[in-house]
């Protein structure tokens, strides 16, 4: 079994390997860079093979994205709604795939996607707060004397009545 701190090593030196290729350089400039066997160097870039793009090709995505994941999203939004394909899906798959589009839309509306909107909730403890406030204002004596006559069972705190 691999010693954890040789795969971390090994992980580190990888990650090196593919930071040098994702800035342009070629297997053998990485090789030497970092002071290994070019086959070493070639085995981890064919590891990595799916993962490595071109440079200009990833920066090209990365400024696109949102207009890449949104044709992904339409795309697969496509086949949701494929007749056959939804035959074919499990129960428990046809409700996933509902409760998830209906916390997108929800989440599209600016509403909650839990049992109650935080707004709601906010509100509710805020009004509760302000009940509790008022209680205590009522309930707190505002003097000596105001104790004292309450005490003794006047509760407008008017010594005339005495």
């Amino acid at each position: 079994m691999t010693r954890p701190k040789i795969r971390r090593r090994a992980a580190s030196f990888a990650v090196k390997v593919l930071e040098l290729r994702a800035a342009g350089r070629t297997g053998d400039e990485i090789a030497s860079s970092v002071k290994a066997p070019r086959s070493t160097v070639y085995e981890i870039l064919k590891r990595f093979e799916g993962l490595t793009l071109d440079p200009g090709v990833l920066e090209a995505y990365e400024r696109n994205r949102p207009a890449f994941l949104s044709a992904v999203e339409l795309r697969l939004l496509q086949s949701l709604v494929d007749e056959d394909k939804i035959a074919a899906a499990s129960l428990n798959n046809r409700a996933y795939s509902f409760t998830r589009a209906f916390n997108a839309r929800r989440l599209e509306c600016g509403q909650s996607t839990a049992n109650i909107a935080l707004h709601e909730l906010v509100e509710r403890i805020e009004r509760d707060q302000a009940r509790k406030r008022r209680v205590a204002l009522v309930r707190q004596p505002t003097s000596l004397n105001a104790a004292a006559d309450l005490a003794d069972g006047n509760e407008d705190g008017n010594d005339a009545a005495k």
